[in-house]
């Protein structure tokens, strides 16, 4: 599964497949209400809840 190896560990849950390689933002990806952890790399978590792209 060559997929997980550029898959950031920082947003664990299983369909968020995200690279700290590319910057991105909320706005730019179709994930919502995904789990990320207090690394957070592409900072998606702006109130630092535990849940990015949340608006």
């Amino acid at each position: 599964m060559m997929w997980l190896t550029t898959c950031d560990l920082g947003y664990p849950d299983w369909y968020v497949c995200l690279s700290k390689r590319f910057r991105t933002s909320c706005d730019a990806i179709p994930y919502r209400r995904f789990t990320a952890t207090s690394d957070d790399p592409l900072h998606l978590d702006g109130d630092g809840d535990g849940i990015a792209c949340e608006g």
